[in-house]
């Protein structure tokens, strides 16, 4: 039922078919990771593409602030498909993002690597301080931030961490590290597979 309705609206999407046709690199790895979560890696990608765009609104998100350059065509493709309100996505994002829910979160870091995954009700931003010039998180690859976590300030978080649901994390997070609570500690380090 899903393919069927999907195919009935293509006509929505015609914006956002130009903007893949034009560049595909710029979602296909976000692509990919959504692909597995909605079972479509069978379809083509044109078409998983269409039929995550239509049944994954934080997708939508994610689509908009990859082509943002692209600026005429991602205004009429929001007309026409319209993205979340509550999330808002900027900075610097490596490929495979996957946002789960994505309601209510504010995604600002100033670097987040390749294959991040992140959940509901999350705060990605800033905590100004006089004299630095960065004042966002710079977030490492294959990170997972649980729903409710804050992440806030000049912080590193390394690569394969987990920050926990409801962290508040304002301090650096070494690699493989999992951190829970307010303010953020460490409970467990996560040993690296080979």
């Amino acid at each position: 039922m899903k393919k069927l309705f999907t195919i009935l609206n293509i006509w929505r999407l015609w914006p956002h078919l130009l903007l893949y046709m034009g560049n595909k690199k710029a979602i296909e790895k976000d692509l990919m990771r959504m692909g597995y979560v909605y079972d479509v890696t069978n379809e083509s990608k044109t078409f998983a593409l269409l039929y995550v765009l239509i049944w994954n609104l934080p997708f939508r998100n994610v689509f908009y602030y990859r082509y943002k350059q692209s600026f005429i065509l991602c205004l009429i493709g929001k007309f026409t498909l319209p993205p979340m309100e509550s999330l808002e996505i900027g900075g610097k994002i490596g490929e495979g993002l996957t946002i789960y829910h994505g309601n209510g979160s504010v995604i600002e870091p100033h670097k987040i690597g390749n294959n991040c995954s992140i959940w509901q009700q999350v705060t990605i931003g800033r905590k100004p301080q006089p004299g630095l010039e960065v004042d966002k998180p710079t977030i490492g690859d294959n990170v997972c931030i649980y729903s409710g976590a804050i992440v806030l300030g000049n912080i590193t978080i390394g690569n394969n961490a987990e920050i926990g649901a409801g962290a508040v994390c304002i301090k650096d997070v070494p690699d493989n590290a999992i951190v829970v609570g307010n303010p953020a500690r460490i409970i467990k380090i996560k040993e690296e597979s080979n």
